[in-house]
């Protein structure tokens, strides 16, 4: 059996994948390709509890055992799996800063049935786009940028990583690009299965649809505004799992921000980036990553800052057009109190 460990990296639509594998793992496993044991999230991070002190994880994933389980899944699979794929960016990232990854490549080769293992790494070039996604994600869920000591701007050294994950699977380290012009059809799920599980391609016509896609920094301030205001006024904030952000509680927050959304698509507000000087701070700060982009992974040995570049508030929303917001929001705010009159009707009435 051959395993195929995916170990990201972050903003390279690991989710998409995870997903896809998790949804079609019956389906995929009586073509011979097992997904095991997955979180309730469709990956492996859960992995890390095997491998890493309680104060080393960014989560915690209690009852979720996953090396003590899995040579008895294999064993009872059936039909008997020829491929066994581990998926999780946080493996990537947390395994190499604790000097574990060695480790889990060793005991997932040692596995009862394991002939052969390959690590597969995904790298998103440039690296101007990995960064302003990590902020994005990051502004999506909270109105701080904590979120990156973990996943963004210090981890950002692709020849490190690299450098790590090849010495950890002694060479077995596949790379791929993650651009639209690297991926099959432009699409992670395609270029995974394509590559890797190519007898199970026509699979990915069931695919779901994108997810994560760019917002506008209007959008991004909107929702750092409203959350600003849920703190203030004492409100909670809730996921929407609908637009993928963090928002007050209460009935109005959601269908308002779609409709401030829409109201930006239809003046063509550009999807938000991060400001010039801080994509030249990357490029001077991390020069290895554009020789990974030609494909010379080897040796980069480039000295890595990780201080400097602080992003401020008006670091990131400066450039905004304060008077698009203001006309969308007066679109957006009487649509918003029509519906909300309507609901108290209605529950009068009732």
């Amino acid at each position: 059996m051959r395993v195929l460990l995916h170990v990201g990296t972050h903003k390279t639509g690991s989710t998409a994948l995870q997903r896809f594998l998790h949804s079609h793992s019956a389906t995929l496993l009586e073509h011979g390709v097992l997904y095991p044991l997955p979180f309730k999230d469709g990956s492996h991070a859960h992995v890390l509890e095997d491998y890493l002190q309680p104060n080393q994880l960014p989560h915690r994933y209690p009852n979720m055992a996953f090396m003590s389980q899995i040579a008895g899944v294999i064993r009872d699979a059936s039909p008997q799996p020829q491929v066994m794929i581990v998926s999780s960016e946080e493996l990537g990232l947390h395994l190499m800063h604790a000097d574990r990854a060695q480790q889990l490549c060793e005991d997932l080769a040692a596995l009862p049935g394991v002939d052969s293992l390959e690590v597969i790494v995904y790298l998103r070039f440039p690296v101007s786009a990995f960064a302003t996604s990590i902020v994005q994600q990051a502004l999506k869920k909270k109105n701080s940028l904590e979120y990156l000591r973990y996943h963004g701007l210090p981890h950002l050294d692709y020849g490190a990583y690299l450098a790590h994950w090849r010495r950890a699977s002694a060479e077995r380290c596949t790379v791929r690009i993650f651009h639209p012009r690297h991926l099959k059809n432009g699409d992670i799920v395609d270029d995974f299965v394509g590559t890797f599980i190519p007898h199970v391609a026509w699979l990915c016509a069931e695919k779901a649809a994108p997810q994560n896609a760019g917002l506008p920094s209007e959008v991004l301030l909107f929702l750092w505004t409203a959350r600003r205001l849920a703190k203030a006024l004492g409100l909670r904030t809730t996921y929407c799992a609908a637009h993928d952000v963090v928002l007050p509680q209460g009935a109005m927050w959601e269908p308002l921000f779609g409709d401030f959304v829409a109201a930006m698509q239809a003046v063509g507000a550009s999807r938000f980036e991060l400001p010039a000087e801080v994509l030249a701070d990357l490029a001077r700060r991390y020069p290895a990553n554009e020789r990974v982009w030609h494909g010379e992974h080897e040796a980069v040995g480039d000295l890595v800052e990780t201080g400097g570049g602080q992003l401020t508030f008006w670091g990131l929303f400066g450039g905004v057009r304060w008077g698009r917001i203001a006309l969308a929001m007066l679109w957006c705010l009487p649509k918003a109190s029509c519906r909300a009159v309507a609901r108290a009707v209605g529950a009068s009435s009732w």
